[in-house]
């Protein structure tokens, strides 16, 4: 089957657009680029014109303008792929470090997967999750496992997904009632059959700070962002160390259990 690849990228983001661009052609990848909405730019009331209000009022620190605009970006990529040829895509964000073997990985999981699967092949975890054993799909690279508590995994850098289940997820999307990685929630919206985590996880990210404004821009975010703007002496080494172990902590709690998947299906 063919895979496109959708790199969803701010244009104002100028640093993580060249690191992409940069990054995808040292390996010699074709991609589309798809350009995000910028939460920051676009009028209030288009934007929560898209938006379920009474998801955003019971969640205003999450449903920030910031990630419905991710959503909706995320949803951009997607239409962008039913829109062509290609038979699974592989949607991308711009802080993403893809391993060398991505193209033999991209072809195993191709092979594998139908069209109304996901497999998200770059996942986080606040505390301690689980994938099971139970029916899991080896490749060349690790295996796809299913989870135990698709709730407890979070990110939406790197997925790979079937057309079919790409249509559900758009039409599911808006109005928008959830973050883009709301993985349990897509799934209880029957946007896809299976969910697939790749394990070993082999993708990684660079530690830019997030372009998703939660709490709407508060004192500590602006602050970040002028640390990482103006790269201050020892406070943005500090900050990217800081981010650094952070990020090796949600990435890090990942096990592999023998009890079955309640997402397992024969």
């Amino acid at each position: 089957m063919s895979v496109g690849i959708f790199v969803i990228s701010l244009e104002r983001a100028k640093r993580r657009r060249t690191y992409i661009q940069s990054h995808l052609q040292s390996l010699n990848i074709n991609y589309t680029m798809v350009d995000a909405i910028d939460g920051q730019c676009v009028d209030e009331n288009i934007l929560y014109s898209q938006a379920n209000m009474e998801r955003v009022k019971q969640s205003p620190y999450w449903l920030t303008k910031g990630a419905i605009a991710c959503a909706l970006s995320h949803k951009k990529a997607l239409d962008l792929f039913i829109q062509s040829s290609f038979d699974i895509a592989l949607v991308l964000e711009d802080d993403v470090v893809l391993p060398s073997n991505i193209k033999t990985l991209l072809s195993d999981i191709s092979k594998t997967i139908g069209n109304n699967d996901i497999v998200l092949l770059y996942y986080t975890a606040l505390r301690g999750a689980f994938l099971s054993k139970t029916g899991s799909k080896n490749i060349t690279s690790g295996a796809l496992f299913y989870p135990i508590e698709l709730l407890q995994f979070g990110a939406a850098t790197a997925y790979i997904i079937g057309k079919e289940a790409a249509k559900k997820m758009s039409d599911t999307i808006i109005p928008v009632s959830a973050a883009a990685d709301s993985w349990e929630y897509f799934y209880k919206h029957n946007c896809y059959k299976n969910v697939y985590l790749h394990y070993p996880m082999e993708i990684q990210t660079k530690d830019f700070k997030s372009s998703i404004e939660y709490f709407d821009g508060g004192f500590k975010s602006k602050l970040s962002g002028l640390v990482d703007t103006y790269k201050i002496p020892l406070l943005y080494q500090l900050l990217r160390y800081k981010r650094k172990i952070f990020r090796k902590k949600i990435t890090s709690q990942i096990y592999l259990t023998d009890e079955k998947s309640p997402y397992y299906k024969l």
